[in-house]
């Protein structure tokens, strides 16, 4: 016989090493021992170190609450860019910031893995210590609810050795594969169409089609817009503006706004802010003695700049419309030429009057006017609508990847009254086929039955299929039904078509490196970049951050 007991509280006994005696008595014995080694040591020994046990949970209990308390309060300096010494003792605790961010990354990387395929949006700017980072986001495609909605996040940062397609094609594949993602799994990429990103030779987007047959390439839309109407404002007719806000500076400093290259159609706001505060301008121009007001006076206040003036203003609140409607992170690749045509057949004729007063009375101030301003007003806003015109459409003119997402957007149109474009089903089959889908050569026929179900739902309820990305929902739900049409519903809603998200990551990166915080290794800025980036920030478990942190090496404090 032997006491589980006295085994258990390593005292020596007869019953320990195991009693031949099998009475009564010999139990009766045991029981009712003394000294060191008996059954009663035993059970003190034993309910000593169940009192340990319970004192060490309770003890853990109270260090782990201090831990997550310490953890929130890194979360929170993060989130809210807050240099770590200027919360008491938080940058003891930077090795925190590791473990929140693994548990961001971590939640973001199961959702690739369920998605299986991406896209990637990449840039490269400048930071305040003049190291050039190159900043990465993954677009994939969720099930939410009942529909499947396409998605970005932010990946890494990567310093970048030079600004070349070496280290940047070497630095997105490191990270790639520092986060477990297939680089054969990316369907598409947006860029800022720079030479290093499409170079047709050597660009990042040219070797990353080595990895990916069935890359799709764009050049983001966004960009393309600024540089379509960039070319026809800069230099020359910033100028007078520029001259104009620094007489004004100081003076009406809150109503005017400084034109910016670097920033994508900022002229609009200051041309709207010098046609609605005109008579403010006058009046400054008028007061202020220095030679400068004096010589702007002159050509401000003539019917052509007036004329001019108010015509720019209402061209470009519909370019900059635009702007932001290509700035919208859910935009998709059936939106793009729709929301351009709009724009480019807006009314652009300026109606004239029948004055031909030489002076008029504006706003209280005196306007010199006559026949040649007028013809010339007119000739030069004819001019500016005829080359934005023709950039928009020299800028947006689809080339072969372009071609492919056209013709996706064509077979996935719920207009379509006819029968579908053979080329454009042709141009939608090679690519699929170019991507090893199985039974890609079937898809012209899968194609015409799912046509026939989306004229039916769009018939029976036309509100909820009124669009490209509407269809290709109902292509996703069907996959079991039309695979290879839902496989390339699913491509579809997964490609990028601009690296918006990459722009609004340079503005993090500004507030998150700064002139106090210019030190910040590479490692502690992506750290940061991805939590400040969350924009789930009620739903943080810092439970599981607790044991990440904990995990990491030993711990005194938990010891």
């Amino acid at each position: 016989m032997f006491c589980d007991i006295c085994i258990n509280a390593q005292v020596c006994n007869t019953f320990t090493i195991g009693c031949t005696i099998l009475k009564k008595e010999s139990v009766v014995k045991h029981t009712e021992g003394k000294g060191l080694n008996s059954h009663a040591r035993a059970i003190e020994i034993s309910k000593q170190s169940n009192c340990m046990d319970a004192a060490r949970e309770v003890t853990l209990s109270k260090n782990k609450c201090a831990i997550v308390s310490a953890l929130r309060n890194v979360y929170f300096a993060a989130v809210n860019d807050l240099s770590n010494s200027t919360v008491p003792k938080l940058h003891e605790l930077c090795i925190e910031q590791a473990a929140i961010s693994k548990v961001l990354e971590d939640k973001l990387l199961a959702k690739v893995e369920a998605s299986k395929e991406f896209s990637i949006m990449i840039d490269e700017s400048t930071d305040v210590s003049v190291h050039q980072n190159l900043l990465v986001y993954i677009r994939i495609v969720e099930e939410i609810g009942v529909r499947w909605e396409p998605r970005s996040y932010f990946l890494g940062v990567r310093q970048l050795a030079s600004a070349t397609a070496d280290s940047i094609i070497r630095e997105v594949l490191d990270l790639l594969t520092s986060k477990g993602l297939d680089v054969g799994d990316i369907i598409g990429i947006s860029t800022d169409g720079a030479a290093v990103m499409v170079g047709s030779k050597s660009g990042v987007v040219t070797r990353l089609r080595d990895f990916s047959l069935s890359l799709l390439a764009t050049h983001c839309i966004a960009h393309r817009l600024a540089l379509g109407c960039g070319s026809v404002f800069f230099p020359k007719h910033m100028t007078a503006f520029e001259s104009i806000q620094e007489v004004i500076e100081g003076v009406e400093k809150s109503r005017f706004k400084q034109v910016f290259a670097t920033r994508w159609l900022s002229f609009e706001g200051s041309v709207h802010a010098v046609v609605r505060n005109y008579s403010s301008l006058i009046s400054v121009f008028l007061e202020e003695n220095s030679a400068k007001a004096l010589s702007l006076y002159k050509p401000v206040s003539t019917y052509k700049f007036l004329f001019c003036a108010h015509f720019l203003s209402d061209v470009l609140k519909q370019l900059c419309f635009l702007s932001k409607m290509y700035q919208k992170s859910d935009l998709d690749f059936s939106q793009v030429n729709p929301l351009l045509s709009s724009t480019i057949c807006c009314p652009s004729e300026p109606m004239l009057d029948s004055d031909g007063l030489y002076t008029f009375q504006f706003k209280g101030h005196t306007i010199r006017d006559r026949a040649q301003q007028r013809k010339e007003a007119v000739s030069s806003c004819e001019a500016f609508v005829d080359h934005t015109v023709s950039n928009l459409k020299e800028r947006f003119s689809d080339g072969k990847d372009a071609k492919i997402m056209s013709a996706m957007c064509a077979v996935l149109n719920p207009s379509l009254d006819g029968q579908l474009s053979s080329d454009d089903v042709t141009t939608v089959g090679d690519y699929l086929s170019s991507c090893g889908i199985k039974d890609s050569a079937c898809f012209a026929q899968e194609l015409s039955s799912f046509n026939g179900y989306v004229k039916v739902q769009v018939n029976k309820n036309s509100e909820s299929v009124n669009s490209v990305k509407d269809v290709a929902q109902l292509g996703l739900k069907l996959l079991d039904i039309f695979p290879v049409v839902g496989i390339m519903c699913k491509r579809f809603l997964t490609l990028a078509v601009s690296t918006v998200d990459c722009e609004s990551g340079f503005s993090r990166q500004n507030l998150i490196k700064t002139c106090q915080r210019n030190r910040l290794k590479e490692k502690t800025l992506d750290n940061l970049f991805r939590i400040s980036m969350d924009d789930q920030r009620e739903n943080i478990d810092f439970d599981n951050v607790f044991k990440v942190w904990a995990g990491v090496k030993p711990r005194r404090i938990l010891n």
